[in-house]
């Protein structure tokens, strides 16, 4: 719930934006609105935009069947809207997890990051808590397949979290961590290379709780822009944060803080966070968030304003501008970069439907729109390239969305009248100076982590709201490509597959429009199977057997099924036929009622070199299983020992023939169920 404060106003605009039906565009209209439902609710944290134009979205599913928590979830769609695949992952070791953030790399993989963590019911009361957690960055490739892992290594008794990550112009990455415990509060801020390794690292710190960072942004001279909001250590007082570092060292260039007054009552005031960073061509900055600066907003969108507080090139506050539908209850979802003409694109949500306002640079309004069309379990999340706004559930519902409008936003098949009210709310922001401490910090703070990270498909489907293009999108599906013994496939955009799966292929025609192909790709190897040692019944009434699954064919005794396992009930031989497209493979076992079978030794042997009786061993014929064999003589010494059943004694000691006379044995083994059996006697050793 926001505590705000009352605040006059100097200037007060409204402006009712009706329908418009034309189009100017020579492809008219080019408009799409898609539902997205899948079998389990999940929530999205951040999306980005793939070289190819695709979307990728990441976030947490809730885990079903009986599941603690959440699995980190990601799914793709074509930049027409086309699902082209979803996952859930799995961190080995952790029962719960999601991701917060994603940023494209050069080569069309990307870096995930997040935190997974260990859930368990308490016995006593059913709280679930959490035992232990871990914060990692994952390397993907384009479908979503595990290349590598990074943990940080640091703080590891601390509550730490990548709060973001940005893609800067020459490849590397900007990555900002928060890092807290009860008394403790301080921001890692890291430069990075594509492969994960450090350039540089800073721990941030301050008088007041570090701000928590909400958005990156790098500016047109190479400086990045850290944006998020600060607390006082005893939560009196609030405030926005922005902060310049130079992009090479890390070093703090400038560091600003905007307080929102608040009039009404002495209580705490808290902010929402800053979503977006736009930098103007006169180096003029916009940070766009949502506040409440009177009164309280106890319901959804719980933000009484979306807000743009605009500074001039060094953080200094030169105005602020709020903007809300008819009656306060609105929250500023995002906004897009500057466009040629000095406009750019606010997206709004008053907490039933989501609104695109045009603004100039001074923050007057020049058109607005309203979306009330799209689904209201579904709220705007974030503007993309190409006139497109991706929608998230609100809640937890099963939804998200994606729509693309014509270039001014008009998207006549969902649009509903918008009501816009602009405020000048400049007399609510107050400028201060908050000291921020900068220190280098090692950059021995991630770690490789191997055994990869586990992922199953999430089902996810679609349903067209409207579609009204020149683009006529088709889908096929290529007939399954089995590979025998082959280590990769290369597909036609030349990206190396290493893994069975169904692969997307975009062939974009000329207009944009999709052409995508499915590819199933399965890796064959030719059967290698194993029914493994001879087994007894012991008493039981039945016994399971198995071999590896994943073959086409399975026949046991020559009956042919899809099973790999089969249940057998009375003793006998036994063998399986296993097949694919590869060949096939067979292997047999016998089965005995009973477990343990009687050891038979000689009396007696001649080694004499006849041919005939001139090794004493075990029979190779025994079921049990040999484990060892000792030879002793009369004075105790050990004149023979063997672990392999092939192998006896010849009658000699260091290549001496030994005497006639009585010799002493020690057999292990063990019977069929395991138990271990010890034999001991005697023989003659006749020349």
């Amino acid at each position: 719930m926001l505590l705000t404060p009352t605040i006059r106003f100097i200037l007060l605009i409204s402006i009712i934006i009706p329908v418009q039906n034309s189009y100017s565009q020579n492809c008219s209209p080019d408009v799409y609105s898609f539902s997205y439902e899948g079998n389990a609710a999940f929530n999205i944290n951040q999306t980005s935009l793939t070289p190819q134009n695709d979307v990728i979205s990441v976030g947490q599913v809730l885990q079903i069947n009986g599941g603690l928590g959440y699995d980190a979830f990601i799914a793709k769609l074509s930049g027409r809207g086309n699902i082209l695949w979803a996952k859930r992952y799995m961190l080995p070791g952790y029962n719960t997890g999601g991701f917060n953030c994603v940023a494209m790399a050069s080569d069309s993989s990307y870096l995930v990051c997040g935190r997974f963590g260990f859930l368990k019911k308490r016995y006593i009361d059913g709280v679930i808590e959490e035992l232990y957690a871990v914060t990692v960055m994952v390397h993907l490739d384009q479908y979503g397949n595990w290349i590598w892992t990074k943990v940080l290594n640091r703080f590891v008794t601390y509550f730490t979290n990548i709060t973001k990550i940005l893609k800067i112009d020459n490849g590397d990455f900007i990555l900002t961590a928060s890092i807290s415990s009860l008394n403790y509060s301080r921001t890692l801020v890291c430069r990075m290379e594509k492969n994960g390794d450090l350039k540089w690292s800073k721990l941030l710190s301050s008088d007041y709780n570090l701000f928590s960072i909400a958005s990156i942004r790098q500016r047109n001279n190479g400086n990045i822009i850290l944006a998020g909001t600060v607390y006082k250590n005893d939560y009196t007082e609030s405030a926005y944060q922005m902060l310049c570092i130079d992009d090479q060292t890390g070093d703090k260039i400038f560091n600003r803080a905007y307080f929102v007054i608040n009039t009404t009552n002495s209580f705490f005031n808290p902010l929402d966070r800053i979503e977006q960073i736009s930098e103007w061509p006169n180096g003029e900055m916009s940070l766009f968030t949502s506040l409440s600066d009177s009164g309280r907003q106890i319901s959804a969108p719980y933000s009484q304003k979306a807000a743009v507080i605009t500074t001039d090139a060094n953080g200094k506050l030169l105005r602020a501008a709020g903007y809300y539908n008819e009656h306060p209850g609105c929250r500023l979802s995002d906004a897009s970069d500057p466009d040629s003409s000095g406009n750019q694109l606010l997206l709004l949500d008053d907490g039933v439907k989501g609104f695109v306002v045009k603004t100039n640079q001074s923050g007057d309004l020049v058109a607005g729109r309203g979306l009330g069309g799209m689904d209201p379990l579904t709220s705007p999340l974030k503007f993309l390239p190409g006139n497109r706004i991706v929608f998230a559930g609100r809640g937890q519902v099963a939804q998200m969305g994606l729509i693309k409008t014509e270039a001014d936003g008009q998207i006549a098949c969902i649009e509903t009248p918008a009501h816009i009210i602009r405020q000048d709310i400049s007399q609510a922001i107050v400028e201060k100076d908050i000291q921020v401490q900068i220190e280098n910090f090692d950059n021995y703070i991630f770690s490789r982590a191997g055994g990869g990270i586990g992922r199953v498909n999430y089902s996810l489907n679609a349903r067209v709201i409207c579609y009204i293009s020149c683009c006529t999108n088709t889908v096929h599906h290529q007939s399954k490509i089995e590979l025998c013994n082959v280590p990769s496939y290369t597909l036609p955009n030349n990206h190396l597959v290493k893994e069975s799966g169904i692969y997307d292929v975009n062939y974009k025609t000329t207009q944009g429009c999709d052409s995508i192909v499915f590819y199933d790709i399965n890796f064959l190897k030719k059967p290698q199977i194993s029914l493994g040692d001879d087994i007894c019944m012991n008493g039981k009434d039945s016994v399971v057997l198995k071999v590896a699954g994943g073959y086409t064919s399975y026949a046991w005794l020559n009956n042919f099924s899809g099973d790999s396992s089969y249940t057998v009930t009375l003793p006998g031989k036994y063998w399986v036929l296993v097949g694919n497209s590869c060949g096939t493979a067979t292997d047999s076992i016998e089965i005995f009622d009973r477990c343990d079978f009687p050891v038979y030794i000689p009396s007696g042997f001649t080694p004499n070199n006849d041919g005939l009786n001139d090794i004493f061993r075990v029979s190779p014929q025994t079921k049990n299983k040999f484990i060892s064999l000792q030879i002793f003589n009369r004075s105790g010494e050990l004149v023979f020992e063997s672990n392999n059943i092939d192998k006896g004694w010849d009658g000699k000691l260091k290549g001496q023939l030994q005497p006639t006379g009585v010799y002493l044995y020690v057999i292990r083994m063990k019977d069929l169920a395991g138990k271990e059996m010890i034999a001991k006697g005697s023989f003659a050793l006749i020349r």
